[in-house]
């Protein structure tokens, strides 16, 4: 089964170009995307960074088997005869081209799996401490086992995602109130948690029509908000048992809030299950509280500094990024609410932009393990920015 999972890097890859993209921008903008896909490929990545780039791939380069996209619930419940093609050619689905690279972080992420359900975190040495980071890759195993290629392979990723849901529902070490804590040896309360565990609930939610699992996706980012938030309406970093471990509102971790937030938006929206109108209302204005005080920290050049409450942190584009998607993300799925934002995005899309070196690498990042120090390296800045710029596209799209 393995073997034959693994064998899906042998399938030819379809032209990974971005043609909706590459008709809206300019020919300069789609080489900055074709070097950030091909960094992000090219690199090392940690559970939540193959989480992330499973999902800018589809985002810019698969809009179908986005949750962006109001169809696609639609499109990937079709049955599994919808899946056509030959090793000797290209694969589809539906008449959709299959994301195969999307598709072998799932297979990797599942043939890595933990004894606890944690996808792709048996890496050769001490397992991943995080409980919600392995989380991330759950949405693009789920779909995998929808769209695989094969019967074996569906049926391996699907008791791979049910193997993660369980982790998640039964397993991690949740608060009194149901939270899902980040970590693994405490109840802690990080930032990030909002981008790798909602989702992955709601993803799965609206697969399977769960009223259930798609509250429960609310009700995580609601009790992180209740710990977290800070007076200003920015959210803090990370709080565990004994107190602060960082009050601060760092930029990246506000930006996986407010992306993780509206990705459950969108799949409450979009997955067709009645009496969930109060939770979408709260999304859009717990979004929409943390982007305006985001952007009241923009810096003359357009970047957001590495931690929103400190004006003298450094310019810092990995967070950019991901608040800068927001606004666009937002400006589609509660067009009034963005309005006033998209200014000071389009400023801070170009700021990332000219951020992005020959060899699709992003400068000035935050070192994703020290947040105060920059970084070298930053997968997580290249997803985050290819996020952006399928969002932008997709608002461009919707004019």
């Amino acid at each position: 089964m393995r073997a034959s999972l693994i064998a899906l890097a042998a399938l030819p890859v379809l032209s990974s170009a971005s043609p909706l993209l590459a008709s809206r921008q300019a020919g300069a903008d789609q080489t900055k995307v074709d070097r950030l896909r091909g960094a992000l490929l090219g690199s090392q990545r940690a559970s939540w960074e193959q989480g992330a780039a499973a999902q800018a791939l589809l985002e810019i380069d698969y809009p179908t088997f986005s949750v962006f996209t109001s169809n696609h619930f639609e499109v990937v419940g079709s049955t599994a005869a919808a899946v056509s093609g030959t090793n000797d050619g290209d694969w589809s689905f539906a008449g959709q081209n299959l994301p195969l690279q999307a598709l072998q972080i799932a297979s990797d992420a599942a043939v890595r799996q933990n004894d606890d359900g944690r996808l792709g975190v048996r890496l050769g040495g001490p397992v991943d401490g995080s409980a919600a980071d392995p989380a991330s890759m759950e949405p693009i195993v789920a779909l995998g086992a929808r769209i695989w290629p094969d019967e074996s392979g569906r049926q391996f990723l699907q008791s791979a995602s049910d193997r993660q849901l369980a982790y998640l529902l039964n397993t991690a070490p949740k608060d009194p109130q149901g939270a899902i804590s980040h970590r693994t040896e405490q109840i802690a309360y990080w930032a990030d948690s909002v981008f790798m565990t909602p989702p992955a609930l709601a993803y799965v939610g609206a697969l399977t029509s769960s009223a259930d699992l798609l509250h429960n996706a609310f009700n995580q980012i609601s009790v992180y908000r209740s710990k977290l938030r800070l007076s200003s309406g920015l959210w803090g970093h990370i709080l565990s048992a004994h107190g602060w471990d960082d009050r601060g509102a760092w930029s990246t971790g506000n930006g996986w809030i407010t992306l993780g937030a509206l990705r459950v938006l969108a799949s409450i929206r979009y997955s067709g299950v009645q009496g969930l109108d109060n939770e979408q209302g709260q999304l859009i204005a717990f979004v929409k509280e943390v982007l305006e005080q985001a952007f009241k920290a923009q810096t003359a050049g357009g970047l957001l500094p590495n931690y929103l409450d400190n004006a003298s942190s450094f310019p810092e584009a990995a967070g950019t990024a991901a608040l800068t998607a927001s606004v666009y993300r937002l400006a589609v799925l509660s067009p009034s609410d963005a309005q006033g934002l998209l200014a000071a995005a389009d400023k801070s899309r170009n700021a990332v932009l000219d951020a992005v070196n020959a060899l699709g690498k992003v400068a000035p990042v935050v070192n994703a393990l020290d947040w105060s120090a920059e970084g070298t390296s930053s997968p997580e800045s290249e997803a985050l920015a290819l996020m952006m710029m399928a969002a932008y596209r997709d608002y461009q799209n919707a004019q």
